[in-house]
């Protein structure tokens, strides 16, 4: 059985969370329902000096959701030390275009999120 979308590609990354926002790229690939990807991504906390970091994911494609989690991390610049918990992803695709989700860190963090394909 084939997949509605195709999601591989470059996709611009937006976060939203209780103290600050995250934007970035996520570089992703599909095969069938498996997907895995790279973000690098900015984070902009409160009362924080702001960081980059990438992120490898993996994870699958079933009907018109995404589930990715995070599985490595390298932290890309800092001017300080920081700790960093992996994320968790879940998103419907709206379109080929546009996925709209919700995610989480493992400081339990519920955040929401947009992905919006690069043309």
């Amino acid at each position: 059985m084939g997949t509605k979308y195709e999601l591989t590609g470059r996709w611009k990354f937006e976060e939203n969370f209780p103290k600050g926002i995250a934007k970035g790229i996520l570089n992703l690939e599909q095969e069938g329902k498996v997907l895995k990807g790279t973000l690098v991504m900015n984070e902009y906390i409160k009362e924080d000096k702001p960081f980059t970091i990438e992120e490898e994911l993996t994870g699958k494609y079933k009907k018109d959701k995404i589930f990715l989690k995070g599985v490595s991390y390298k932290i890309l610049n800092s001017v300080s030390p920081i700790e960093y918990e992996l994320d968790h992803w879940e998103g419907r695709i709206t379109n080929e275009n546009l996925i709209i989700g919700s995610s989480y860190d493992g400081q339990k963090v519920a955040c929401s999120f947009t992905l919006e394909r690069i043309l």
